[in-house]
């Protein structure tokens, strides 16, 4: 289920929103500001942040700038929900590096129409990282790949080294140490691959 960050102070608004999200299939998340959002997303990744700009405590551009810093988070859609319609405010919006801005109020088609092209184009950028780095197959046969030779390589040296048993020792210590190092990096990158299946 796609899985949208709703970041505003106003209740009224912010139960809205949810509402007609969850009537389209979407889950959703609410916070009041963005120091309440920032605790969400350490446990919940979202595939669209949608964001109010003038909030207390933390307001959108403040949010917004420290969302860049977390690592799985700058690629995932933000867009501002403004109740200023200036050019002004729409040029700093997108200037700043938002994907785009809602104007308040709006209508609901208008809503659908900015989330869905979003994430359409958010799921176009993720799948070409994960033909590129982590698609699901090749990560698979990489993981079995790579133990194989590191076993086949650990069994070729205790073979031609019988007459050295403690320096046999020794080296199968060291290659048992680099099979466990491997093998923590490819499972690090087979959790990365699954978090970005499950946010699909």
């Amino acid at each position: 289920m796609r899985k949208i960050l709703i970041v505003e102070d106003e209740i009224g608004i912010r139960e809205t929103i949810s509402e007609i999200l969850n009537c389209q299939n979407y889950e959703t998340k609410t916070a009041v500001n963005g120091l309440d959002a920032l605790e969400i997303l350490k446990t919940w990744t979202p595939n669209l942040i949608l964001s109010d700009i003038n909030m207390p405590v933390m307001d959108g551009y403040s949010f917004f700038e420290e969302t860049r810093k977390i690592e799985h988070l700058p690629l995932i859609p933000f867009v501002f929900l403004t109740a200023k319609a200036g050019e002004d405010e729409m040029r700093n919006s997108l200037t700043f590096g938002v994907d785009d801005f809602i104007t308040k109020p709006f209508k609901t088609d208008f809503l659908i129409e900015i989330i869905e092209a979003k994430i359409k184009k958010f799921k176009a950028i993720t799948n070409s990282s994960i033909v590129s780095l982590l698609y699901n197959q090749h990560l698979e046969k990489e993981i079995l790949t790579s133990n194989t030779a590191n076993l086949n390589q650990s069994t070729v040296i205790a073979d031609t080294n019988d007459k050295e048993k403690e320096d046999d020792s020794q080296v199968l210590k060291k290659k048992e140490q680099q099979i466990n190092v491997e093998s923590k990096r490819l499972l690090q990158k087979a959790t990365l691959l699954e978090q970005i299946k499950q946010n699909k």
